[in-house]
């Protein structure tokens, strides 16, 4: 053991200590931000609402894919008409 970490002889590997408090790091794009905050939602449903392919909204999700502004604002839109079919559910 060290300060840093230990060392695990049967397979030897060292690991570190702070390798047990990584915490993932927060999204910077919004549409990431906006899916993980919501992670009920289902993107395959939520893309073909808007018809656009699963794949595309997936990159958009990842940061593999930029949206245009257009498609953003769409995209914006749609999750507020979600949010007020919701609050339109009396039980």
């Amino acid at each position: 053991m060290s300060p840093c970490g230990i060392h695990w002889d049967e397979i030897d590997e060292d690991v570190s200590f702070e390798s047990f408090a990584y915490e993932e790091p927060e999204p910077l794009n919004p549409i990431a931000r906006a899916f993980k905050a919501m992670p009920f939602i289902n993107v395959s449903q939520f893309a073909r609402m808007i018809k656009i392919p699963q794949s595309v909204m997936a990159s958009y999700i990842a940061g593999r894919k930029i949206p245009s502004e257009d498609r953003k604002r769409e995209i914006e839109a749609a999750l507020h008409q979600l949010g007020d079919k919701l609050k339109t559910i009396s039980l």
